[in-house]
């Protein structure tokens, strides 16, 4: 076949008028998701940046905060959330931790810039000193690396606007759209859950613990009450792990015992972050494995020795105590009928051995300071248990 000829030009195809000129380049586009220090800097040299500046403690961050903040946003170029400094007035919420939730909560928006000031920023009553006002001016001014940026400071408290002009800002009283006040959301979270910031929200869930000895009904109960109110339960996570690893008590080492301790703080964070109505349920605890690991390893059946649990477990339980804080606990006092469920080690279930597992407990309790969180149920009293747990739930929901 022959060489094909080349297909003519198409009509509407007109050779350029200046073919040796280079092309314009192509102007470089900008990214909607630049970062927040890039992003402040205006393509126009002559425009005047507009930020809005909300300052406040968030001790927790709510809507009552978030209402001045999108305001802020809405009407300016950016806004910057500044998180004050000082001890805060909750020891659940340290200035650190405070900024960085609030940064969590404001991760994804890229017209928010969350910094934290530093603790000379708020005086003893909480409010912002002169110095820490002029910081606060000062750092943002440097973030929008443009001192002819105007920046407006937002604030719902009167008493702020006049300190807030002899500091050299502009302040903009703005009416409160929702009466909240962040002491009063602390002392009772659960009627304001879903105006708090989800960040915050796992350091204020009321966390409720049933303790008690082997074959007392703790597991029946919470699933019961769980069902009942919708709530998120935390189950033994020992329990889990031997059945999963086909383990029996007899053959339980150190090393399974940390692995007990461990992942029921996981467990129970975890049921924490689900807690959708503040309240989160759970049928065992550290001080329960502590109360076996130390009958065991008295126990010469066992593996377990009294130096794993005096130099290993007691200590890493003790680490692990902070991690979650127990508003009440029911204790489950023996009584019940102990059942044979194939997995329970019948060497603990005398009422003998069930009663010294039980003073085991209330030391332990002792121990770790949490002798006044406790209220004694009846073991085997099953439904006048139910009735204790559903009226204290009633109780905290319709406060």
């Amino acid at each position: 076949m022959g060489q094909k000829s080349p297909l003519p030009p198409h009509p509407a195809y007109q050779e350029p008028c200046h073919p040796a000129q280079p092309s314009r380049p192509l102007q470089k586009k900008m990214s909607p998701c630049r970062p927040f220090f890039v992003s402040l800097q205006r393509q126009q040299h002559n425009d005047i940046m507009t930020i809005g500046l909300c300052m406040g403690q968030f001790c927790p961050l709510h809507q009552g905060h978030l209402d001045l903040i999108m305001r802020a946003k809405k009407e300016n170029d950016r806004c910057i959330v500044a998180v004050l400094g000082g001890e805060g007035a909750d020891p659940r919420f340290p200035h650190p931790r405070r900024t960085q939730l609030v940064r969590e909560f404001f991760m994804s928006d890229p017209h928010v810039q969350v910094i934290g000031l530093e603790p000379t920023a708020v005086g003893s009553d909480g409010s912002p000193t002169p110095s820490g006002l002029r910081t606060a001016l000062d750092q943002v001014s440097r973030l929008a690396d443009r001192p002819s940026a105007s920046i407006t400071t937002y604030t719902a408290t009167p008493a702020h606007v006049e300190p807030l002009r002899q500091a050299g800002g502009r302040p903009l009283l703005v009416p409160q759209e929702q009466a909240l006040q962040s002491a009063q959301i602390r002392r009772n979270p659960l009627p304001y859950w879903q105006k708090i910031a989800a960040p915050f929200r796992p350091y204020l869930t009321r966390n409720l613990l049933v303790l008690g000895t082997a074959s007392e009904g703790k597991t029946t109960l919470v699933n019961d009450v769980a069902r009942y109110f919708g709530l998120p339960t935390a189950v033994e996570w020992g329990r889990v792990y031997m059945e999963q690893h086909s383990l029996r008590d007899p053959d339980l080492t150190v090393d399974d015992f940390v692995e007990f301790l461990t992942g029921q703080v996981r467990l129970c964070q975890q049921a924490i972050r689900q807690a959708s109505q503040g309240i989160m349920l759970s049928d065992t605890d550290n001080l329960t494995t502590l109360m076996y690991a130390k009958a065991y390893a008295e126990d010469g059946r066992m593996r377990l020795t009294p130096q794993d649990y005096a130099e290993v477990l007691y200590p890493l339980a003790r680490s692990l105590s902070g991690q979650i804080q127990w508003d009440r606990i029911f204790l489950l006092q023996p009584g019940g009928t102990y059942v044979d469920d194939g997995l329970r080690f019948m060497g603990q279930s005398s009422m003998d051995q069930r009663q010294a597992n039980h003073r085991k407990l209330l030391g332990l309790l002792h121990d770790f300071g949490l002798d006044d969180r406790v209220v004694l149920l009846q073991g085997g009293r099953y439904l006048q248990n139910f009735q204790t747990l559903k009226t204290y739930i009633h109780d905290l929901l319709d406060q």
